[in-house]
């Protein structure tokens, strides 16, 4: 609901990103799908040794709208408002 408190979560995200012994899994991040063997089936305990944070990182970007085109449908309803910060 608050563009600049999002802004300074995802700010501080990215720090927390950078560091090559933390791996960032967000929800509804369908790139973690494609490569990760995620809960129930799965663990993502040995993600540094498999490759994972370099295999998902940044898959996301993928699917925003570029140069007039949509990005893909969203993966649940809910608020969506412009950031205007």
């Amino acid at each position: 609901m608050d563009a600049v408190e999002a802004q300074q979560s995802v700010d501080k995200l990215v720090e927390f990103d950078g560091d090559e012994n933390v791996f960032v899994a967000i929800g509804h991040d369908p790139t973690l799908r494609d490569v990760c063997d995620l809960f129930p089936h799965g663990t993502l305990n040995d993600w540094k040794r498999r490759g994972r944070k370099g295999a998902t990182h940044g898959g996301f970007v993928n699917e925003l709208p570029i140069d007039g085109k949509p990005g893909r449908p969203a993966l649940v309803e809910g608020l969506l408002k412009p950031f205007n910060p």
